[in-house]
Order: structure tokens, then sequence, then C-alpha cells
């Protein structure tokens, strides 16, 4: 599901919003099995804020992805 994920949020940075979009998707599909505990919800935030971003077609760095300055 991380993998898809961070994919999806990739080719959004890069504006490649159709493949954005297939990942996301395939990510989202994952999200059930994803456990109710920490991980889990830190993993479907993450994911429904990558897809609101490929929806809105924005493709600045999310404050919350690893590696950014917060």
């Amino acid at each position: 599901m991380r993998l898809h994920l961070n994919l999806a949020d990739n080719y959004r940075r890069l504006g490649s919003f159709e493949a954005a979009t297939e990942y996301i998707n395939a990510a989202e599909a994952h999200t059930p099995s994803l456990p109710q505990a920490p991980y889990g919800d830190l993993s479907r935030a993450a994911v429904q804020e990558v897809a609101e971003a490929i929806a809105e077609q924005d493709r600045t760095q999310r404050t919350s992805a690893p590696g950014s300055a917060a």
C-alpha cells in the first residue's frame, strides 16, 4: 500500500495526474486491511490527502510528506 501511495504522490508532484490516479486507486484498495491503530490511521489520512491533491491537480509538496520541513 505504501509503495502505491508514494508512487501516486510522486506522479502527482510531476503533474502526471492520470498515473497518480491509478496508483492512488491501488492504495485505496488496500486501506480496508490497515489496522485500526496509529499506523493505519496515518496511512489512511495520507491516502486521503494525496487523493484530494490529485483531484485538485495540486503539485505542491505535502507538509505531512516524509522529508518535508515542518
